[in-house]
């Protein structure tokens, strides 16, 4: 989403001092291409104390102008403090939503660099206007900017393209990448999520992740929702040959869409064997039909001899997940726990305190999946269902 023809591109980087006591308006003023004028920005409230530190968007008739005022306090200011606005400004039809963290970035930088160095006010500020040129410039240009401003000091921004926002990722969903996330530039990446990339693999969840990264499980909750929301990766319910599928309405894509048909061969393949048509695998997908409750992956690979079609079963699950062909059933148990007290004397007390001690009671009450228990007590699906299937108090519903 970044703009690149000359009518819609960014038009100037401001930042400018204010002083409150002429009517809001700036002076000492640092511009990079073609900026209003200051009277036109005169009567904005830049000055209240209410928006320091807040991203403004001010649209005028012939430019928007997206700012981020900053107030530092200090004795070697006039009246003891220093306000200066940074903004961006666009004209009037650009999609400013993007711009806006970069525009508190650059806030947030030059006000570090001031309170350090005194960038702005002191020799600072005879550079400042060619860092301006270059940031709008290079943003322009690739939607990204490194310039440097000292020897120690290098400013990185980038316009994020705007994505749909992933919902909250839970410690037993899994993390299928979309690309070679060992390729992204290391320069380029979050820490946490630098920390992360060798152990996402389709395979482990997210709260595996967390313990072979050895990073904090929320940081990772959250790396992992913005990889997803980037579209690097997909969160999918975590897969095992006892869970069940079902196919979906949305299968039909695959029949006439060639581009899902060209991903499809290619994701689900694997081995010498030749590739299947996209008529092949859609016969294979509409297979996951309710025959009956427990008609399971196992079940499907089983029938199908998977691995002599040279199809990765994951991959081929996975494939229909991301894309909607199918959908996860959970299965949520139901512990009748009232029920065993009153026919304790029937009840077999070893398998009765089995299930006790194993799995805490208070996640078995219908409200929890069976994935969910199993991240939660560490234990296998074919445990935990070898262990609810023989306790008769237990019952499940599908959902």
């Amino acid at each position: 989403v970044i703009p690149h023809s000359p009518s819609r591109m960014r038009m100037a980087v401001l930042v400018g001092r204010i002083h409150v006591g002429c009517s809001g308006r700036e002076s000492s003023q640092f511009a990079s291409g073609r900026a209003p004028t200051t009277d036109a920005c005169a009567h904005f409230p830049f000055g209240k104390q209410n928006v320091f530190s807040q991203v403004l968007t001010v649209r005028t008739e012939r430019y928007q102008i997206v700012s981020c005022p900053v107030h530092i306090t200090g004795d070697r200011y006039l009246r003891n403090y220093l306000l200066f606005n940074v903004a961006l400004v666009f004209a009037v039809d650009v999609a400013v939503a993007p711009f806006e963290p970069v525009v508190r970035k650059l806030a947030s930088v030059l006000r570090s660099l001031e309170i350090e160095i005194g960038y702005i006010v002191g020799d600072g500020k005879h550079q400042l206007e060619a860092v301006l040129h270059s940031v709008r410039d290079e943003l322009n240009r690739a939607g990204r900017a490194d310039v440097p401003i000292n020897v120690a000091n290098t400013l990185r921004l980038q316009v994020a393209a705007q994505h749909e926002e992933c919902p909250l990722v839970e410690l037993h969903e899994v993390a299928v990448p979309l690309c070679n996330l060992r390729e992204l530039p290391r320069e380029q990446l979050d820490w946490a999520i630098a920390e992360l990339i060798p152990h996402i693999n389709g395979a482990n969840y997210a709260k595996a992740i967390a313990e072979r990264s050895e990073v904090h499980v929320a940081i990772v909750l959250k790396a992992l929702r913005c990889l997803a929301t980037r579209g690097l990766v997909a969160i999918v319910p975590p897969f095992q040959f006892h869970s069940l599928y079902l196919v979906t309405r949305e299968v039909g894509r695959l029949l006439v869409d060639p581009k899902l048909q060209h991903e499809c061969e290619i994701f689900t393949h694997f081995g010498p064997q030749a590739r299947l048509s996209a008529s092949a695998l859609f016969e294979l997908y509409c297979d996951f039909t309710p025959r009956h409750a427990y008609w399971t992956v196992a079940d499907f690979t089983e029938r199908h001899d998977c691995i002599k079609l040279g199809v990765d079963v994951r991959r081929f699950i996975y494939f229909g997940v991301i894309h909607r062909l199918l959908r996860k059933v959970a299965r949520h148990p139901i512990r009748d726990t009232a029920g065993a007290l009153k026919d304790m004397k029937e009840v077999d007390i070893e398998s009765f305190e089995r299930v006790e001690t194993s799995v805490p009671g208070e996640i078995l009450e219908g409200k929890h999946t069976t994935d969910q228990i199993c991240c939660e007590v560490e234990i296998s699906i074919r445990q935990l269902g070898e262990l609810l299937d023989s306790d008769p108090y237990t019952h499940f519903f599908y959902r």
